[in-house]
């Protein structure tokens, strides 16, 4: 008796599906659209290719205050023993060619 197939030698042909990242931006933008007087969610959601239940989400967080509205930024400045400032492209150049 030959075994031949089993269902260990199939080959998977589509890949699993991806976790999908939003950026802050989009929440802030869908959540204030979802705050205007006469604006459906599900309508909202709709437009933006989200589930409703994510921007139910968005939403909660937002009263909540876990909502991150905001894109927080900061600089960075490198110094070079001299008090040359070096721009973040120089030093990254810099540490490419070693």
């Amino acid at each position: 008796m030959n075994i031949t197939y089993t269902m260990a030698s199939q080959t998977r042909t589509t890949q699993a599906p991806k976790r999908r990242f939003y950026s802050p931006e989009l929440k802030r933008q869908v959540v204030q659209t979802c705050a205007q007087p006469g604006a459906s969610i599900a309508a909202v959601a709709l437009q933006h290719g989200i589930n409703t239940n994510i921007v139910h989400r968005w939403i909660r967080e937002h009263r909540q205050g876990a909502l991150v509205t905001q894109p927080q930024a900061f600089v960075i400045t490198l110094e070079q023993p001299g008090g040359v400032v070096k721009s973040k492209q120089e030093k990254v150049v810099a540490l490419a060619k070693g």
